[in-house]
Parts: structure tokens; sequence; C-alpha cells
């Protein structure tokens, strides 16, 4: 199994995948350019709480995110980082983005779905667990072991029924105050 980055540590949902093997959508190399980014946070600021749903409520988490424009992607920081995070945001439909992110050049392209709404932005994991239980997707992704990745190359029709078909959020990031 591919080791997958500590990104947002603080974000439990997220981040407990991160930390594992192979447990979120990936590929080699990058899947869109930098000139297919928006900076859809920019009315939400820079600075984030972030917060997991546990237990049927929405739980605080400690620290802050900081989000850096930069070009047309983002620098994800935490208390926690050792170094800036480069994440991409490129548009669906409505306000609705895929996130592209990786840690370092050595490490794979991770993907995530995010819902930008006018008081937060919702993280959704493309968890292999979960699009492998689905069943529907077996032509589109290829799961081995806990890893998954594209059968092919994607479009963002693909990224559109992949949102569609997955949980709900247990991420958000909130303008912190």
């Amino acid at each position: 199994m591919l080791w997958l980055p500590k990104i947002i540590r603080n974000i439990a949902a997220f981040t407990t995948c991160l930390l594992l093997s192979g447990c979120v959508l990936q590929s080699q190399v990058p899947l869109f350019g930098d000139t297919q980014g928006v900076l859809a946070l920019k009315a939400l600021g820079n600075e984030f709480t972030m917060e997991t749903f546990e237990d049927g409520k929405w739980k605080v988490e400690e620290g802050k995110a900081v989000l850096t424009p930069e070009g047309r992607h983002y620098l994800f920081t935490t208390p926690d980082s050792k170094k800036p995070i480069e994440v991409l945001l490129v548009p669906l439909e409505g306000n609705r983005f895929v996130g592209q992110t990786r840690e370092s050049r050595e490490k794979p392209f991770l993907y995530i779905i995010a819902d930008v709404g006018q008081t937060e932005v919702l993280l959704s994991l493309l968890s292999c667990d979960e699009l492998k239980a689905l069943g529907t997707f077996a032509g589109d992704v290829h799961f081995s072991g806990g890893d998954c990745t594209f059968a092919g190359v994607p479009d963002l029709a693909l990224f559109q029924k992949l949102a569609k078909a997955i949980a709900p959020a247990k991420s958000r990031l909130r303008p912190a105050p």
C-alpha cells in the first residue's frame, strides 16, 4: 500500500484517512493544472477553525488552518504543518469543487470534494473503501487492497458522479473569529 501524507492532522475524518495507507482516491500525476484552479474561498478569508462531525454534532478541533492564495491554488498550513501543502480547487458545479492536493513531489496526488458555502467549507473524502462498497465505479476506479487509483484519465463528469454518490461531509472549515 502507498503511504499517504499527514496533511490536515486536526480534521479528523480527513486526517485519519490520510494517515493510513492508501485509503483516498489518488493519482501519481496531477489530473488538473494550476490554470484550472479557482480561489473559491476568497470571500471566507484565509484563517479557519477546523471541525469534525462526531456523534451527531460538529466538534471544533484545536488549532487553525490557514489557506494562503498563491497563483490559482492555496497553500494550506496548520500548527502541526512542517511545510505548506498545495491545494488546487477545480470547479465542478455550483459551489462544489474537486480538491487536488499533494504533500511533496514524492507523494501521490489526493482528491477530495469541497462544498463552499457562505459560512463554511464542507470537506468529503473520496474514500477507497466507500467507493468500492458503492459498487458503481469499478470501471472508473482501480481497487487494490486499500488503495484506489483512476482506471483511466477521469473527466470532471466522473468527479461530479463521485461527489453525488459519497456520504455527507464529516469535516468542515469555518472562518476563524
